[in-house]
């Protein structure tokens, strides 16, 4: 997950299961979906001449390049701008004016053009993982990286929309050593079978990541596709915007993890900690992180023990032979500075406990915080089903 550290493995659930809301109404639906948001929409009452606040739940198509806004009961993008409506939006909302209740549903929208056998796409990344369990957290970290990257006040923003980390200008950056063969020997054929279909690299890559975890028992984490992939290498974002492993101390590498990389993104003290617990999966390899060793003794299998060893376990600060970084050592186990530093914060401590006492809740909040982190810098996503 963090950019110094080179993880050959990460996270993991079970067997995905994305659940349409309603089944197509006719054959010519096909399975895409866009879920719509609802959102609270101020505007111009042109026929009271006046502005009023609708307390209605207009629908508006989520817009993903303001992923870090969610909703916390439907962990939909809410949309909460000043918007100019058409007549029909604007009569809709009249009712309210008047002090009449109005409650509205939306359905899912359906559109014909996504052709993609999201199944089989599905299906051939998990065949991936059952050849080498080790690939899981490798995905994982390839998905974490090529979203990580999401700077929203840049030219070029990063972040999972453009598929880019797939470039070997952006392989090259000292945080994605390692990741090369997952791009162009197990993810490239998949991406070849489906591409007339049009799979486009930054899903696939995404995608990955959620199949990664899914593989090895982790939760499943919601996704949704519809990324464009970059034409060119030049919407490569440049190197340095992914978490480094350490700062000098703990309080500086907890600053950097807060001001510097998460709080960039959007993500809260809680999101930190719980994307942190990706390390309850993989290792670290000098030759690409300057690191060395596992997190846990099940590094292809997904649980809350990476925060039980963080409270529990007697971490001996030792350095690595091969680079001379400083790491902790449990024995045969190791922890990165970053990890340390989250059990000397003050806020970061309690939820690291939490987490290490309750691995249900560490799982819906890692699925929560990889799904948000996955759709950084996205626009227009919609929901596939992998049943069809």
């Amino acid at each position: 997950m963090f950019a110094a550290m080179s993880v050959s493995h990460m996270i993991s659930p079970h067997t995905p299961s994305c659940v349409r809301a309603r089944p197509p109404s006719s054959s010519s639906e096909s399975s895409r979906m866009i879920r719509r948001s609802g959102s609270t929409v101020r505007f111009s009452s042109l026929a009271l001449g006046k502005r009023v606040s609708s307390a209605s739940r207009l629908s508006a198509v989520s817009s993903p390049s303001s992923a870090h806004n969610y909703d916390e009961d439907s962990q939909d993008l809410a949309v909460g701008t000043n918007m100019m409506l058409d007549r029909r939006q604007i009569l809709a909302a009249m009712p309210l004016s008047l002090g009449i209740a109005v409650t509205q549903t939306t359905q899912p929208v359906y559109a014909a053009e996504d052709k993609i056998p999201w199944g089989d796409v599905r299906k051939d990344l998990a065949k991936v993982i059952s050849a080498d369990a080790n690939r899981g957290p490798t995905l994982l970290r390839l998905a974490w990286h090529s979203s990580g990257t999401y700077s929203p006040k840049t030219d070029v923003t990063g972040g999972s929309e453009k598929g880019t980390i797939r470039y070997a200008e952006e392989l090259a950056h000292g945080a994605n050593a390692g990741l090369s063969p997952a791009v162009n020997k197990w993810l490239a054929p998949i991406h070849k079978k489906y591409e007339k279909q049009g799979l486009q690299w930054a899903d696939l890559i995404t995608l990955g990541g959620v199949v990664g975890v899914a593989e090895l028992g982790g939760p499943e984490i919601p996704w949704r596709a519809g990324r464009k992939d970059a034409a060119s290498p030049d919407e490569v974002p440049p190197e340095g915007r992914l978490p480094a492993a350490d700062k000098g101390s703990f309080e500086a590498t907890n600053s950097h993890l807060r001001k510097e990389v998460f709080y960039r993104m959007g993500f809260n003290d809680r999101d930190i900690v719980a994307l942190s617990g990706a390390h309850t999966l993989g290792r670290c390899h000098a030759d690409a992180s300057g690191y060395e060793g596992p997190w846990t003794s099940t590094p292809t299998k997904m649980t809350n023990g990476y925060f039980v060893l963080l409270e529990k376990a007697k971490w001996e600060p030792t350095e690595v032979p091969k680079t001379g970084n400083k790491q902790y050592n449990a024995g045969e186990l190791m922890m990165l500075p970053s990890d340390i530093a989250l059990t000397k914060d003050k806020k970061f401590a309690p939820i690291v406990h939490e987490y290490a006492t309750n691995q249900e809740v560490f799982f819906t909040d890692f699925a929560k915080a990889a799904s948000k982190l996955f759709e950084l810098g996205t626009v227009d996503l919609y929901e596939v089903s992998f049943n069809a």
